[in-house]
């Protein structure tokens, strides 16, 4: 007999079935997706486009005993799933889609490669146009761990880990829906990355902890964070010319012993940089778009942000200095770490950051 559980992961299947492909574009802007209002409540569950910016063809799921599959029981715990003719093949044999799913306090292993994923939910796959289509499902809670896992350590201070949670909840909150009507948010940079590889008991108590931290500006959520600012933050319409409310450019030093406060590389001079650079204001500047033309040719290692302060030709190389790491727009990693290690709780951080909005407790 088929358990609720199973029934319910059949009816997620069904509707996440696409024939469609799975692109998920490389580092892009972090432009808003729903309108603050639209997204103000929080989902119970999440869906995540996985593997998302790789063109997956196979793939092995491993699971714990009571694994269900297709809604009904599983036996054999192992499965490979692969595109072979456009067609879904599961275990050899053609098929429509495929949903896996664990006990209620199982995680399901996915590889591809070299490429590992532990999932706490389920997950189906169909078949796109030239990749499978992996859709991960899981609770609200378990994908902010994943995400707060990635972006930071278990290491990390613990009022640092609880603001930047809050930060990335908002996130969900305010682009849910972005990869509609395939998942709610993909796996990597174009919207949050997750790696999905494990989870400390200290993310998870720092994730529980963000809850009941509210971050809002009106009707707004503030939701943007980076690596490193560089010495101040940027606002959404400085960068995307998207007017959000709740942000506001902040000075910050607290980030100044970064490896990224200020960054040198070199490039060779290649037909293909020569024309992006041709085209890139005089420095100067700020401009996400050359980052973002230059990482897709040169690598995402080469331009560490959107500001440009030095930029010169050196015989068959070109320089490029500039300051943080990433687009410098709300949170800055690096500072709000290095707050937290000096005494200020996650709710003075998010002050700090967020002059404009609110933040609030909830008892």
């Amino acid at each position: 007999m088929m358990t609720v559980r199973c029934l319910l992961l059949l009816l997620g299947m069904v509707c996440a079935r696409t024939t469609g492909t799975a692109d998920a574009p490389p580092p892009a802007h972090r432009a808003h997706g729903n309108s603050p209002a639209v997204a103000s409540r929080l989902p119970d569950t999440v869906s995540a486009l996985l593997f998302a910016g790789f063109n997956v063809r196979r793939l092995t799921v491993n699971g714990p005993r009571g694994m269900c599959m297709n809604g009904g029981a599983d036996t054999a715990r192992v499965h490979t799933i692969a595109l072979a003719g456009g067609a879904l093949v599961v275990d050899g044999v053609k098929a429509s889609g495929c949903t896996l799913a664990p006990p209620a306090s199982g995680v399901l292993e996915l590889s591809t490669g070299r490429k590992r994923k532990r999932l706490s939910g389920s997950v189906t796959i169909s078949a796109g146009e030239d990749r499978l289509v992996i859709v991960g499902y899981m609770a609200l809670r378990d994908y902010l761990a994943a995400a707060l896992s990635t972006e930071a350590s278990g290491s990390d201070p613990m009022e640092f880990l609880v603001a930047l949670s809050a930060v990335q909840r908002n996130y969900v909150a305010s682009h849910r829906g972005r990869h509609a009507p395939l998942a709610d948010l993909c796996d990597v940079t174009h919207c949050q990355l997750a790696d999905f590889s494990g989870v400390s008991p200290r993310i998870q108590a720092a994730v529980a902890r963000a809850m009941s931290i509210s971050l809002t500006a009106g009707e707004g959520l503030p939701c943007y964070y980076s690596a490193a600012c560089g010495g101040s933050t940027l606002t959404p319409a400085q960068i995307w010319r998207t007017a959000e409310p709740g942000y506001s450019g902040v000075i910050c030093r607290h980030c100044r012993h970064s490896l990224r406060f200020r960054w040198e590389r070199t490039i060779e001079a290649t037909p293909e940089i020569e024309a992006i650079i041709r085209q890139a204001p005089s420095p100067p500047f700020i401009d996400d778009d050359f980052k973002i033309r230059l990482g897709r040719v040169a690598g995402f290692n080469k331009a560490l942000s959107n500001t440009i302060d030095r930029l010169e030709r050196r015989g068959r190389r070109y320089v490029i200095a500039g300051r943080g790491f990433g687009h410098r727009v709300g949170l800055c990693m690096e500072g709000a770490r290095e707050l937290a290690r000096h005494g200020r709780s996650a709710v003075d951080i998010l002050r700090f950051y967020f002059p404009l909005a609110r933040v609030q407790v909830q008892q």
